[in-house]
């Protein structure tokens, strides 16, 4: 069911980066909810201010390098947002955020600068939605608070929720992509799996190692590509210090074997101080073909894989602000297959960083609301790069610098 408003949102963020800490963080908060649908909320939302104390979705155009502020209503220091989808397809741009302070999933229906609506989509109480894509009409979701994948249909509002993982209670389903026969994929952050999820059937597989214990481990970040007809994905494994590649082709068995790779600066993953949390696939005639780049939250930096070798990163690339909190990545996509940039928002640090590929320089752009935590990151189909901040939390967790 969907309830719609026009004017402004707000939002609240669960830290992940200390898992198990934060799963008990999440009961003692009462994060863990009860089961059912809520009846539509018809109360009036409170308005939102325009200063640091509200949620905002920002619109930056990279040809003016120049910010739109968009408050979304109802929102204060107790909110937290964190995934966003923008999804365009020849008339307004639709912009979705994951809203798990407020159990909600936002839409911001985008025509023009001043023609703004609203539409918000309750979940049931304890969802904590984090991450977001897109499989034909519906938009797919993680539930870290209830452990669910779930569907919403923007234009009935139907939510259909399906177990992460059947096999295991309490798996964490945190970030989530598709592939290219439109199944979802999801990172199960507790459970040291990865999810896949038959979206005709709601039939759920999921996949650890065969040969080495806890394979994949605490996996966060996530991205997938087709190729061949071959499912090629790639997890970030936040307290490993390692990324990890899976290759599934529908219709035969998984061997149970993973790749891993280092994505330590000093080459040293006993550490895992780098702490990879977001992973995308870069594709350029000067790099080769589907590198995975890595967001290194723990060094303030990002690096890209070796795919000849799948050894290690060899290029490492660092902002010149430490402790930025890096939070979210997307790839900009040129002309003739070219990836020309990749965009972060740098939470703590409160800015949205621009990298040029393939080796930069990073050129860093402060958001015009002051104090604001920018989490989730997308771009529409016209080049637009959007993002969703949240208001300053006490609940914070310090990043680990270099």
């Amino acid at each position: 069911m969907k309830q719609e408003t026009t004017g402004i949102s707000q939002q609240r963020w669960l830290a992940l980066v200390c898992g198990p800490v934060l799963a008990i963080l999440a009961v003692l908060l009462g994060l863990q909810a009860a089961n059912g649908l809520p009846v539509q909320d018809t109360s009036p939302r409170p308005e939102a201010t325009t200063s640091g104390d509200a949620a905002y979705v920002y619109r930056f155009d990279p040809s003016t390098t120049s910010f739109q502020s968009i408050p979304i209503p109802g929102t204060n220091k107790s909110s937290n947002v964190d995934g966003v989808l923008a999804v365009s397809a020849g008339g307004p741009v639709n912009v979705y955020v994951a809203d798990p302070g407020m159990d909600v999933i936002h839409r911001l229906t985008y025509t023009g600068t001043s023609d703004l609506t609203w539409t918000d989509y309750p979940l049931p109480s304890g969802s904590d939605p984090l991450n977001l894509t897109a499989s034909g009409r519906k938009i797919w979701f993680t539930e870290y608070g209830r452990d669910q994948i779930a569907s919403l249909d923007p234009q009935t509002g139907e939510i259909e929720e399906h177990d992460a993982d059947p096999s295991f209670v309490g798996e964490g389903p945190v970030d989530i992509a598709t592939d290219g026969f439109g199944d979802v994929w999801y990172s199960l952050f507790r459970a040291n799996r990865v999810g896949q999820l038959d979206v005709a059937s709601g039939e759920v597989v999921t996949y650890t190692s065969a040969f080495q214990q806890g394979v994949p481990e605490s996996p966060y970040g996530l991205t997938v590509y087709t190729q061949n007809s071959v499912n090629f994905v790639w997890l970030a494994e936040l307290f490993a210090g390692r990324g990890t590649k899976l290759q599934q082709t529908p219709g035969i068995p998984f061997n149970g074997q993973f790749v891993r790779v280092c994505v330590d600066p000093d080459h040293d993953c006993s550490q895992a101080d780098s702490q990879p949390y977001r992973v995308v696939i870069v594709n350029r005639s000067d790099l080769t073909a589907n590198t995975p780049w890595y967001l290194l939250r723990g060094v303030d930096g990002i690096c890209s894989v070796n795919t000849g070798t799948n050894a290690a990163c060899d290029r490492y690339h660092y902002l010149t602000t430490r402790n930025s909190g890096l939070a979210d990545m997307a790839v900009e996509h040129g002309q003739n297959g070219q990836d020309t940039r990749l965009w972060l928002t740098a939470e703590l640090a409160g800015q949205l960083a621009q990298f040029e590929l393939p080796t930069g320089p990073f050129t860093m752009y402060n958001l015009p609301v002051p104090n604001q935590q920018p989490r989730g990151i997308s771009l529409d189909a016209t080049g637009m790069v959007w993002l969703a901040s949240k208001p300053p939390r006490t609940l914070d967790l310090p990043v680990v610098g270099r």
